[in-house]
Parts: structure tokens; C-alpha cells; sequence
């Protein structure tokens, strides 16, 4: 199935980026991975395979698992743009906009699971933060590829996609397209 298909492949990029960063201690796999794997959570939860295959005999988990996959993505997307392009961060704006971007998405989860925000309310606001992100990434790709890191365009592309398909089905899972 369709599904299947999406589950095997984020897996596989979840593994691939957790060996990777482990084995070879390097940053920007390990905050690939956080992300990939807090996107995975999220899909597997708005999906329905995560309260019927994982954790059946918890039903309620699946708010939990939203709010904490999107907030924890979020924030990780933030830190590998910012490792992925470490030379960027001579550029004290866009170092302290993906900063700010992560240490919101974190406070977003604290207030929702403190109970001061509703689940509503966070997700609205973890969506704005993500959709921040996604339009951080493309201005630190850019102004890495202007210093000469060419490589950095075929991340804006891959990335950028991956962002935005993500931002869209939570925008259509949460009724608003």
C-alpha cells in the first residue's frame, strides 16, 4: 500500500541518518534523524497505524505523540539547517531566527504538556514555527551556495519538499485544507 511504501521509506531514512550520525559522530545525521524520526511518530499517529499497531491499549497517546513529534521536529529541522550550514552562522540572523524557531517549538511542547495550552492552540502555533522553518532553510541553502558550498541547492530542493509535504498534511489532518 501507499502507506507502506511511505512508512518503508521514512524508516529507512530514519536508520540510515541514526547509523550514520552515530557511527561517524557527526551532527547534522544525528539532527536529521531526530527529525525524520519525530515525522515518522507524527505520521504513524495521524495515520491511524500508530494507536492500531503500537500502542492500541493507549488510545489517548496519539495527542501526546502529535504535539510532541511536530514540536521536536520542528526544532530539529532547525538544528540541522543550522549544522548542515555551519558557516552560515557568521550570519547572526539567520542563527538566531533558527534558534528562536527551535526554542519556540520546544516551549510550545512544555506549555502544551504543562496544560496551558490547548492542543488546538499549540498545534496552530507548532505549525507557524514549522512553517518558519521551512522558509529559513531555503535563505541559509542560499546563502551557503552564494559562499560556494554548491551542494547546498540539491538540500534546498530535497529538504524544502520534505518540509512543505509534511506543513501539508498537517494543515489537512488538522481540517484546515
Amino acid at each position: 500500500s501507499e502507506a507502506g511504501g511511505c512508512i518503508g521509506m521514512m524508516l529507512g531514512l530514519v536508520v540510515f541518518n541514526w547509523l550514520i550520525g552515530l557511527v561517524n559522530r557527526d551532527r547534522v545525521h544525528l539532527y536529521y534523524g531526530v527529525c525524520s524520526t519525530a515525522y515518522l511518530a507524527y505520521f504513524l499517529s495521524n495515520g491511524g497505524l500508530g494507536p492500531l499497531h503500537l500502542w492500541p491499549e493507549s488510545p489517548g497517546l496519539s495527542p501526546t505523540v502529535t504535539i510532541a513529534s511536530v514540536a521536536i521536529g520542528g526544532a530539529a529541522s532547525c538544528l540541522f539547517t543550522y549544522r548542515l550550514f555551519a558557516h552560515v552562522g557568521r550570519n547572526r540572523r539567520i542563527r538566531n531566527g533558527l534558534f528562536g524557531v527551535a526554542g519556540l517549538c520546544l516551549l510550545v511542547l512544555v506549555g502544551w504538556l504543562a496544560q496551558l495550552l490547548s492542543h488546538r492552540a499549540s498545534l496552530a502555533a507548532l505549525l507557524v514555527l514549522n512553517g518558519m522553518s521551512c522558509l529559513l532553510f531555503p535563505v541559509a541553502a542560499l546563502t551557503a551556495d552564494r559562499r560556494g558550498v554548491f551542494a547546498a541547492r540539491y538540500f534546498v530542493m530535497g529538504w524544502s519538499f520534505l518540509i512543505l509535504s509534511v506543513f501539508v498534511t498537517i494543515l489537512s489532518a488538522t481540517g484546515v485544507l
